[in-house]
């Protein structure tokens, strides 16, 4: 079979895949207490016990006495905006016919009455003011057919600060610059978009007009995630989307996350409120640093499973668990199962990231029995996630610390197909003495003019660079090093671009 050939089954599979997923059916207990949640037909003033006397918002969901061992149900076809915080033990799932019901982060700004023509030309202010706290991390129009670059600045050299590759609307490729930025009065290209911390308002180029009249949603995600912490819990047949950090932002013990919809996730500027707010802070007038992963889990974790879910278009990474910085008490991520999900043009698709600077004697710092298997990942670096400013992508990033302080045991990544990735396909943290962190039985497509594996100095000593370019005979002293067994690889003279992805779904 030829790379090409190749390249046109896995979109098979993944298009199989991606439909499975969205149509797939609840899975949830059914002898338990169970609360119902009715966009439309609900009133916050029910009790919530049945789908006739269903609550109607997130907000009362979030603030009701739910006990440990009930499921709250989302009706199928509805939508809410907000954020929650999970209550340890409960499942959450949905129920009726239809579309997977649909949580928002984001603010609705699809009113023309909300958008007004500053004196630039072509550069509209949206009326509602948003907490630069808040930041608002990315736009999206008309549910991903278009989407917004994100102006950032330096704040101390009085300069952009996102970049210097070119950048993709989702029409046109825009070239970036670190040139002088002072607020919107310097916003020069389609659908730039600046949150001036100054007066807390949104600023959009639009060169067609009101954006309001031009499309028909406008999602700004804003800085927050929409599900927040808990133990015990399952989250089923949800769809998370337009927030400026994590869909799922948590750490815990026996979680899983199945049959989910998750995209457009992050964006948002990583220290903000320390940025404008404290003087101090290490990061103030430096290059801002933003971030946004599908389902993140910070700290330690046992029992950690996202199968069957669909991720996709998200700033940083689909999936991660992680832990960075100084710690005196016992990280450990345990018994770690990711399976069966697809994954589409995200910056990293997984991200295993453990970077414990120093810790005192003792500390455990560990990552044990981890199975991520049967993935379909495609496309990393395309879309909207490439305006990130590092231009590297990767289909795995995994960072451990120098002085080995964490410890990796029984990792493996198996059975998984890898395809259309714009940047590499591993990162070469991954791989150092003593570390137990497999690559294995998978099936890659790799694209010329790509990379393998970034970082490599750990794996060769840097005789092949710190990037290893796609080549014939690179692959061969790969497979000969023993970082690809019983792989499955093919080689494409399709380059992925910017523009538009190689696996199309």
């Amino acid at each position: 079979m030829t790379a090409n050939e190749k390249l046109q089954e896995i979109e098979l599979l993944a298009q199989k895949r991606k439909q499975e997923i969205l149509t797939a059916k609840s899975q949830h207990p059914t002898d338990r207490v169970t609360f119902y949640v009715d966009d439309k037909g609900g009133k916050d003033t029910n009790d919530g016990l049945s789908p006739e006397t269903a609550w109607k918002t997130i907000e009362k969901v979030a603030v009701s006495d739910i006990p440990s061992g009930a499921v709250v149900l989302f009706k199928r076809g509805g939508l809410w905006r907000g954020s929650m915080t999970m209550v340890d033990g409960v499942t959450y799932s949905a129920y009726g016919e239809g579309d997977k019901p649909k949580i928002y982060g984001s603010i609705d700004a699809a009113n023309p009455d909300d958008w007004f023509e500053t004196q630039v030309k072509n550069v509209w202010r949206y009326k509602p003011k948003v907490s630069y706290v808040k930041d608002v991390g990315a736009i999206i129009f008309d549910e991903g057919r278009l989407w917004g670059i994100k102006v950032c600045t330096n704040q101390s050299e009085g300069v952009r600060c996102d970049g210097l590759h070119d950048v993709f609307n989702g029409r046109t490729t825009i070239s970036r610059a670190r040139v002088p930025f002072r607020d919107y009065r310097d916003l020069k290209n389609d659908l730039e978009f600046f949150h001036n911390p100054s007066d807390e308002q949104v600023y959009l180029y639009c060169e067609d007009g009101n954006p309001g009249e031009v499309f028909n949603s406008i999602e700004l995600n804003i800085r927050r995630s929409i599900l927040h912490k808990g133990n015990n819990i399952t989250v089923d047949n949800i769809c998370l989307k337009y927030v400026g950090i994590h869909g799922i932002g948590h750490k815990g013990q026996n979680v899983a996350f199945t049959n989910c919809e998750i995209g457009w996730i992050g964006g948002s500027s990583q220290f903000t409120e320390n940025l404008h707010f404290r003087k101090d802070h290490p990061f103030k007038n430096q290059d801002v640093v933003r971030l946004g992963n599908g389902i993140e889990v910070y700290g330690g974790c046992k029992n950690y499973t996202i199968e069957n879910c669909y991720i996709y278009q998200n700033y940083d990474c689909a999936v991660t668990a992680q832990y960075g910085g100084h710690r005196t008490q016992d990280i450990i991520m345990e018994n770690i199962n990711w399976k069966n999900n697809l994954f589409d043009m995200n910056h990293y698709a997984f991200e295993l990231w453990l970077c414990v600077n120093s810790a005192d004697d003792g500390v455990r710092v560990e990552m044990n029995n981890a199975d991520v298997s049967g993935n379909i990942i495609i496309n990393s670096g395309s879309g909207w996630s490439h305006q990130r400013p590092d231009v590297v992508s990767m289909a795995i990033c995994s960072f451990s610390s120098k002085n080995n302080l964490c410890k990796v045991n029984n990792v493996s990544f198996h059975d998984n197909i890898f395809a259309g990735n714009r940047g590499a396909v591993l990162h070469g943290s991954m791989f150092f003495e003593g570390n137990e962190m497999k690559f294995e039985k998978n099936t890659i497509v790799l694209h010329r003019g790509a990379y393998i594996i970034n970082r490599a100095e750990n794996m060769f000593g840097g005789e092949l660079g710190v990037r290893i370019e796609v080549s014939e005979e690179n692959v061969e002293k790969i497979r000969n090093a023993g970082y690809l067994t019983d792989s499955e690889i093919y080689i494409s003279d399709v380059t992925p671009t910017i523009e538009g992805p190689t696996v199309k779904i």
